[in-house]
C-alpha cells in the first residue's frame, strides 16, 4: 500500500528529533485518526529563513513520513515559500495513496501553525525593538 519512499522514511527519518532553543512551534491533533503531529522552527532571523525543522509525530508510516518530508521541503525557504506548500506537494513527492491524503494535511497544517506563530513572534519582536 506504501510507496518505497514513505516506507524509507517512516523507518528511518531525518527529521524527527527534539530542536533545542526552536523559535515556533506548530501542534495538530486528528480526531479521524487520533495521530498527532508537532513541528518545530529554527528561524535565520537574518536571512529570514528556516534554519531548521524537526518533528514529533504521533501516528501511522504516512503521517511520519508526511511530517518528514514536510520538514525537508521548508528547511532554507523564506517563511513565505514555506507557506505556499501544499498537502497535495507533500503527497506529490511520497505517493501516498489517496486514503491517506489526510496525513499530508495534517503535517502541513502542523508546519503552517509553526509559520503562523513565527511571523506572531516576530511581529512582536519587531514592535519592542521600535518601541512601540
Amino acid at each position: 500500500m506504501y510507496s518505497e519512499e514513505v516506507m524509507k522514511r517512516f523507518k528511518n527519518p531525518k527529521h524527527c528529533k527534539d530542536l533545542d532553543n526552536f523559535d515556533a512551534e506548530g501542534k495538530v491533533g486528528s480526531p479521524i485518526c487520533g495521530d498527532i503531529v508537532i513541528i518545530r522552527l529554527k528561524l535565520d532571523k537574518e536571512k529570514k529563513k528556516i534554519k531548521e525543522a524537526a518533528f514529533k509525530t504521533f501516528g501511522c508510516a504516512a503521517a511520519i513520513a508526511s511530517s518528514d518530508i514536510i520538514c525537508e521541503m521548508v528547511e532554507n525557504k523564506t517563511l513565505e515559500d514555506a507557506e505556499k506548500l501544499s498537502a497535495l506537494d507533500v503527497s506529490n513527492v511520497l505517493g501516498l495513496p489517496n486514503v491517506k491524503l489526510h496525513c499530508a494535511e495534517m503535517a502541513v497544517k502542523a508546519m503552517k501553525e509553526a509559520l503562523k506563530n513565527a511571523r506572531t513572534k516576530r511581529h512582536i519582536k519587531d514592535k519592542e525593538q521600535q518601541g512601540s
